[in-house]
């Protein structure tokens, strides 16, 4: 909605479900500054002036409202959902890398050759990049959001969150979600391509691989 310049009630929604996430799960608060960093790459500061994000952003804090409510009458503490983790990030660790393993561990062998495969389908980001940065770029949006999502949620878990094994891998299904979707472009690609020569066998190409 909010890239397609869609209906502008669909950006306001962004706000509800993503109160709805996080009162589910908090780890979806990841997914905010991916979202704060990808509006100032594309648009600066001019999404400030955009009244819907204002009220999506309203429309959140009405969803989650109840929850911090609940939280503080039932436990004397708003931030209830910090509880069991918070104490142990805040600890003077190393960074941890050792999440970059949960990579090779969301995709196994194949996956993964094919996902370092499909990372050329983002070159119209790489050489488009500087036209994104000025509002000039048709195309390459998707592909910086998905390269965003994995790269802020595996500096979370490294750079913030820290101590090893602390995370847990349901954290950061987010960033498989990304993981896959690069994937799907790559055999995408790959199908079109063998598609040219026999329709068929691109099919069992791409069903094989999968």
């Amino acid at each position: 909605g909010y890239v397609k310049k869609k209906s502008k009630w669909y950006i306001v929604l962004i706000g509800f479900f993503f109160g709805l996430g996080f009162v589910t799960r908090s780890a979806t608060l990841q997914i905010f500054p991916i979202f704060l960093v990808y509006l100032l790459i594309t648009e600066r500061l001019k999404f400030l002036k955009n009244k819907y994000l204002w009220l999506a952003a309203l429309v959140f804090i009405l969803t989650i409202l109840p929850y911090f409510l609940w939280a503080n009458a039932e436990y004397g503490s708003w931030n209830v959902f910090t509880y069991g983790y918070s104490e142990k990030a805040a600890e003077e660790v190393p960074f941890s890398w050792f999440y970059i393993q949960y990579i090779p561990w969301y995709l196994e062998n194949v996956l993964l050759i094919v996902f370092l495969g499909s990372l050329i389908t983002l070159y119209k980001l790489i050489i488009g990049f500087d036209l994104l940065l000025k509002g000039k770029a048709e195309g390459g949006e998707s592909d910086l959001f998905l390269v965003l999502t994995i790269l802020g949620i595996l500096s979370f878990f490294i750079f913030v969150l820290k101590p090893e094994k602390l995370g847990d891998e349901r954290w950061m299904l987010y960033m498989a979600v990304a993981l896959f979707l690069i994937i799907g472009k790559g055999l995408t690609c790959l199908y079109n391509f063998v598609k040219k020569y026999n329709k068929v066998l691109a099919v069992f190409f791409v069903l094989g691989i999968v």
